[in-house]
């Protein structure tokens, strides 16, 4: 996997609009780390829960992202200058700060904390992206995990669906330049500022 992903960045190198976004793992509705999903089943001990996570709260690092950060990041990269580009939180987390946090809020056991990490899990700095104007709305896990936990968030606010309207118009009218592939498992971090979730997008400019 990690072969395929350092290939894909050479190809994408070779395109001067290509902009690659690392995604850190994807939290929220709909992944397998929101309440009910597939991490709370492994977390509570079922042995039908299926899913590609690296679950021990050991000294491993890892850097998330909010499936809505993910979503605005894609938009603003259809104007980003050619790259590899991080897209994580600001806090990137050993398992055993982490893991803990995110069990009491999916209401599950929390793992045993372990010695040792795993050299791959080095989480990710999103210096890049901050310095192109993208800032994550939930900063940190810490305060997504807590949203969770308190079925939150819900409906935005008049101004914020104006604005995500606004941002769905543009993605439409643009998305003949955009080309996503999509990996998973923290596992595939290996090159430089490693995460594991991306996006590659090849626009006109």
């Amino acid at each position: 996997m990690v072969d395929g992903i350092q290939a894909l960045e050479d190809t994408a190198a070779e395109i001067e609009t290509a902009v690659a976004l690392r995604y850190g793992i994807l939290y929220g509705p709909g992944t397998w780390y929101a309440p009910g999903g597939a991490v709370a089943a492994a977390l509570a001990g079922d042995p039908a829960a299926r899913l590609l996570a690296y679950l021990k709260a050991d000294l491993s690092v890892t850097s998330f992202v909010h499936v809505a950060d993910a979503a605005r990041a894609a938009v603003a990269a259809l104007d980003w200058p050619a790259g590899p580009v991080n897209i994580v939180d600001d806090e990137p987390a050993p398992g055993r700060q982490w893991l803990p946090v995110l069990a009491d809020a999916l209401g599950v056991p929390a793992p045993q904390a372990a010695a040792g990490r795993q050299d791959w899990a080095r989480g990710a700095s999103n210096r890049t992206a901050h310095s192109r104007g993208w800032h994550p709305e939930q900063s940190t896990w810490r305060e997504g995990f807590l949203h969770a936990q308190h079925g939150r968030p819900g409906s935005p606010p008049p101004a914020r669906r104006r604005a995500a309207s606004a941002n769905l118009a543009l993605f439409t009218r643009r998305a003949c330049s955009l080309i996503v592939t999509l990996g998973c498992g923290a596992e595939a971090a290996a090159a430089t500022d490693r995460s594991s979730q991306w996006s590659i997008r090849h626009g006109s400019g």
